[in-house]
């Protein structure tokens, strides 16, 4: 116990002790003694805050003069060429925020002999530009760091981007000037609240911009993001010493010198950078390219754990990336994949004009499509292409492949789940308008047959009368029959389950109309399939199925100068853990009518005849089966006729337990 607690102490002295290393640190130190200094002024001695007011005009343009030559553009300038070596973004971003700021810092400091509402005005809507911007910055480190265009377009970018930014200064200097936009500062009464509002935004940014570069950080311990978060966090904090203080006093002044050490930050942070390159021997921007690097790791730690297929193709077809998901779906390794053609490899030759025009045109998403495997096996996928901006030749799409194989088994078995449920309410409610029907037309005929019967005990009767008496009966007996299926089609009949081999139940059913089939010249092909496992079922309704739909299958032979039936039985695997027993009756008749079709299984429905059938038969069947937990349907064949399929269910061990109670 002794020692249990012992350890403990120690490893939550280890745990205090990393939190602690992790919060104090040396970069971090300026921010929390400004933060300090900032708190004492603001509380401790508020009166030497407002006490002290410095004249701003002249003070102001210095500051912003310097700040504009010693730290905006000069940051800027780096940040330049690092975008056009290595095309980072997000650095990129990051000068543009500088060179605004710097921008709007400058124009301000020449605004301050004006009126105290323009230079306020200008400084505090620049500062939320450039925040933005910083903002944009940090969220393209965290997502896409290495993000690379063509020189050419990274020209145009930066241009644009810089002329942009002078547009935008000189639109708010006019706009300032002929008091376009709401006050910022008014005499007498100090800053208005759509300045504090302002400020309060540019802070939230900056701190959300911060958090952000943490994230990234996090794993990588780099100095170099660790003093551009530094930066950030003064700003931010120099922003709130300027919202806090009223204009010239000292805590405005000390909130404008925090965003001065916070530019000053990024300048040692690129320092930091460029000690770092001349220690490797290399240049400013490798060193940035092999920081970023490290980013790329993750990115392919992602690629390799994914379970969808991902590729990446250049502009000629040919693979440049190929994960182990793909090895898994398609079964080429890498070694295998990489430097052929992916339209060679994986697309059947009917949909390969298809997939080269899906690689000629842009991004699409969730492209249905059959591929192929190795070994010839093909499969349905949906696919998506993405494509970088880089030109032509230079251009790389990334495909992603899911395997939908099990997805549409389970759409496809969901259907036919829905399609059994309907019919399964058609025949609830036939089986009760049946059992009325039943009842009603029994309780006459009974009656008739009782008076015919009478009749026929009557002397003195014809033999012609009697005849037509004796054909009367006969009628009668056909809607007794009748009437007495439609009460068979409404009960309930209680299952007696039984295991039951589905090859000795058909070869039962054959037994018994083997006769019949001889008769009719029909020629019999059976295939069962050895060693099928037995099934619990209700032996007697599966044979009633069987004998309807074999014959259903001689009826529609009547007539056929070809007459074979074909019964097949084979087990199938439909999911993992889902194996099914599946029997086909196929016949050569004349098939079934596409508008017949979904009402084969509908109460009444016969293409027979008048006096050929009650159109039960494969109602009953349908009820069968769904009653086991099985499906039923029909589909016309290569022989001209229709084939039925059953499909059974295997729970031996499930079945055996009610089988045993």
């Amino acid at each position: 116990m002794n020692c249990t607690g012992i350890e403990m102490n120690q490893s939550g002295k280890k745990d205090s002790q990393s939190t602690f290393s992790r919060i104090i640190k040396p970069e971090f130190i300026p921010i929390y003694a400004f933060a300090a200094l900032l708190l004492s002024l603001y509380l401790i001695r508020p009166d030497l805050s407002s006490k002290y007011v410095l004249d701003p005009t002249w003070r102001i343009l210095v500051i912003s003069t310097g700040f504009l030559l010693g730290v905006s553009i000069p940051v800027a300038y780096l940040s330049l060429r690092i975008y056009f070596q290595r095309g980072f973004i997000n650095v990129f971003l990051l000068g543009c925020g500088i060179q605004l700021s710097g921008s709007v810092y400058f124009v301000a400091g020449c605004m301050a002999r004006k009126s105290l509402n323009y230079p306020l005005t200008m400084y505090n809507i620049g500062i939320l530009c450039a925040s933005f911007l910083y903002c944009l910055s940090a969220l393209s480190t965290t997502l896409d760091a290495s993000r690379k265009v063509d020189l050419s377009r990274k020209k145009l970018i930066a241009v644009s981007a810089y002329i942009g930014i002078l547009m935008a200064v000189g639109l708010l200097t006019v706009a300032v000037f002929y008091d376009v936009i709401p006050p910022f500062f008014i005499p007498g009464q100090g800053p208005t609240a759509l300045r504090q509002v302002i400020l309060a935004i540019a802070v939230t940014l900056l701190v959300l911009s911060a958090v952000m570069m943490m994230g990234f950080n996090s794993e990588r311990k780099m100095e170099f993001i660790r003093w551009v978060i530094v930066a950030l966090l003064l700003t931010a904090m120099g922003i709130i010493g300027i919202a806090l203080g009223s204009p010239g006093s000292l805590l405005n002044w000390v909130g404008r010198a925090g965003q001065m050490m916070g530019g000053l930050c990024l300048i040692y942070a690129l320092m930091v950078l460029r000690r770092a390159a001349r220690g490797k021997g290399i240049e400013l921007e490798r060193a940035l390219d092999d920081f970023f690097r490290e980013s790329e790791l993750h990115y392919k730690t992602l690629i390799n754990t994914i379970t969808y297929a991902i590729a990446a193709i250049n502009h000629e077809g040919e693979i440049l990336l190929w994960n182990p998901a793909s090895e898994k779906i398609f079964g080429y390794t890498s070694s295998q994949a990489v430097g052929r053609k992916l339209e060679d490899m994986i697309v059947p030759e009917p949909s390969d004009s298809r997939f080269k025009e899906m690689l000629s045109g842009g991004s699409l998403k969730d492209v249905e499509m059959e591929l192929r495997k190795e070994d010839g096996t093909r499969f349905p996928a949906e696919i998506s292409f993405s494509s970088d901006e880089r030109s032509n030749e230079d251009s790389i799409k990334t495909i992603i492949i899911q395997d939908v194989t099990e997805r549409k088994l389970a759409e496809s078995d969901l259907l036919n789940a829905r399609d059994q449920l309907l019919q399964s309410e058609k025949l609830t409610s036939m089986g009760r308008l049946s059992a009325g029907v039943a009842h009603e037309i029994l309780n006459p005929i009974n009656i008739i047959s009782m008076e015919l019967q009478i009749l026929q005990t009557m002397e003195n009767l014809s033999p012609e009368v009697l005849e037509e008496l004796k054909v009367c009966m006969a009628q009668i007996s056909s809607i007794v029959a009748i009437a007495e299926n439609l009460k068979q089609f409404s009960r309930i009949p209680e299952k007696k389950t039984i295991m039951a081999d589905i090859n000795d139940v058909i070869a039962h059913v054959l037994t018994l109309y083997a006769t019949q089939l001889k008769i009719e010249g029909i020629e019999t092909e059976v295939q069962y399939q050895p060693d099928l496992p037995v099934v619990a079922v209700d032996r007697e309704k599966i044979e009633q199925v069987i004998l309807n739909l074999i014959t259903n299958a001689v009826a529609a032979m009547e007539g056929k100068e070809i007459k074979v039936l074909r019964i097949t039985t084979e087990r199938e695997t439909m999911f993992e853990n889902n194996d099914q027993l599946k029997t086909m009756i196929a016949d050569t008749g004349m098939g079934i009518k596409s508008e017949h079709m979904s009402k084969i299984f509908d109460p009444f429905f016969t293409t027979r005849g008048q006096g050929k059938g009650t159109g039960l038969g494969l109602s009953i069947s349908y009820g069968i089966i769904h009653d086991h937990g099985g499906s039923i349907w029909a589909e016309n064949n290569e022989l001209g006729g229709a084939s039925f399929y059953v499909r059974l269910p295997i729970k031996t061990d499930i079945e055996k337990k009610s089988i045993l109670k």
